[in-house]
């Protein structure tokens, strides 16, 4: 179950990377990830263009919407021929920052910490998971895919020594706020946050929040408007 999580929150990890883009909308931002996905897997399948209509069949988006969306980054596309896909891919990718190495940490190594780190799909976009941390004892010392869980108190010297880019924080909401503040003061710029608290940084600090029971929440409402529709009918 855990890992289906991970699995539904992973393509929104390219969101932790600071792409504010003056006058583009958080919702176009939001949609790049699934491009690109959806993108890798027209590579795999060795699809080497495609037409706006055909992605939009694809990912269940209007054609129009997918060149307005793209059309805020420079289109992309030619008239008569659609887009090049691996050209699309890795233009996206940069957009995403996935181009490059970001080191990260995971900060609670739990469950749902230890299911971020096993999730090897990561890496091939460009996160790195180099570090885990937890304030329980008996933890420490356990090996999560060649990483070893750290005591709190070495986290401080290993950020600072290992470049860290991002937090991930899989805590406590009663934890989160304060451990946040503390990567921050370290040299963290991104924190991809579990807690079920809304963290309030300093300006310059991106922070990605997964609230995975309000996902739930909001499926449930779909369900029960579905099953409303139905009875009704």
């Amino acid at each position: 179950m855990i890992r289906k999580i991970v699995v539904m929150v992973a393509e929104n990890i390219g969101m932790v990377v600071d792409m504010s883009k003056d006058g583009i909308s958080r919702a176009v931002i939001k949609r790049l990830p699934r491009y690109y996905r959806y993108l890798g897997e027209l590579m795999e399948d060795g699809i080497d263009k495609i037409s706006s209509s055909d992605l939009s069949e694809r990912m269940n988006v209007t054609a129009s919407q997918i060149r307005q969306d793209l059309n805020n980054f420079g289109g992309f596309g030619q008239q008569g021929y659609g887009y090049n896909v691996e050209h699309l891919y890795q233009e996206i990718g940069k957009l995403l920052g996935v181009d490059k190495k970001h080191n990260m940490i995971i900060i609670g190594s739990g469950n749902l910490g230890q299911a971020i780190a096993n999730y090897t799909n990561f890496e091939r976009r460009g996160f790195v998971v180099t570090g885990l941390f937890d304030k329980n004892k008996e933890l420490h010392g356990k090996i999560v895919r060649g990483i070893k869980v750290m005591p709190m108190e070495e986290l401080k010297d290993f950020i600072k020594d290992n470049d860290i880019d991002i937090a991930a924080l899989t805590l406590p909401k009663t934890e989160a706020v304060k451990i946040a503040e503390l990567v921050v003061n370290y040299g963290v710029k991104a924190i991809w946050n579990f807690a079920h608290v809304d963290l309030r940084v300093p300006k310059g600090i991106v922070v990605e929040n997964v609230h995975l029971s309000e996902s739930l929440m909001m499926l449930s409402y779909n369900l029960t408007s579905t099953m409303h529709r139905g009875e009704s009918s």
